[in-house]
């Protein structure tokens, strides 16, 4: 799946259809000007850039920018939509702190049961998910990015066609459960400046077949991994006795 993206990104690079936009930073891209407003076009009323304006029921995927104080007014035009698939708040200026009230993060959005794309990116409050998260079966993509989560509860687990899950700079975040196995479509993960992927206590693996089926090799993607083992108490013994 990746290769097929990565050729029709470069195929779209080389028309000039997506441009590099070094004003931002020099991995970032943007959509030719004549694309983009093809792409509304095509879109219709489907999709709408959120502002003071009245929303089409019609909607299926917000973008807005975000605001130091995103209070539960300036969503209220939001809450009838049943049906909303995108939920991509965008930021204004990086530096500014931001700050979600909870119900939004905790009351409206566990209720969208027909949401893909969920970010929650840079709400700095943001310190835990309501467990109800379990509820949106359809989601493929999570950013909660640059959050002060500090771990995930249950119900993110159950998200059984999750794709994507960014937790990178979430710097309270204490550690990833082992119910993350249960995320058996999840093909990227992203915990730079969080934290390393660590596999601890291996010295418990009884049965071989258990390493096999983790299938590490490939995993080709992994940047950073460590592998421990302790030290039983006894084998230590042991091996003081034999220096």
């Amino acid at each position: 799946m990746e290769s097929v993206g990565d050729d029709c990104f470069n195929e779209l690079l080389s028309r000039s259809l997506i441009q590099k936009d070094n004003a931002i930073a020099e991995e970032n891209f943007r959509m030719h000007d004549l694309i983009y407003d093809l792409g509304r076009l095509v879109a219709g009323r489907s999709s709408y850039y959120f502002d003071a304006r009245e929303i089409p029921r019609t909607v299926r995927h917000i973008s807005f920018l975000r605001e130091m104080f995103d209070v539960s007014e300036k969503f209220k035009g939001l809450y009838e939509l049943k049906c909303l698939r995108t939920f991509l708040p965008r930021l204004a200026y990086p530096s500014e702190p931001c700050y979600l009230t909870k119900m939004v993060s905790h009351g409206w959005l566990p209720k969208l049961r027909c949401l893909r794309i969920l970010s929650l990116s840079r709400y700095i409050n943001i310190t835990e998910l309501p467990d109800s998260i379990g509820n949106l079966l359809h989601l493929r993509y999570l950013d909660l990015s640059y959050t002060s989560i500090e771990s995930l509860p249950n119900g993110t687990f159950m998200l059984y066609n999750l794709q994507t899950l960014i937790l990178s700079n979430c710097e309270s975040l204490i550690q990833l459960p082992q119910q993350i196995g249960n995320l058996i479509n999840l093909r990227h993960l992203d915990i730079s400046g969080t934290g390393k992927l660590s596999i601890m206590n291996l010295q418990n693996v009884v049965n071989p077949v258990d390493a096999f089926q983790a299938n590490l090799k490939n995993k080709e993607q992994i940047e950073e991994l460590i592998l421990e083992w302790a030290i039983d108490p006894q084998e230590q013994q042991i091996e003081k006795r034999c220096t």
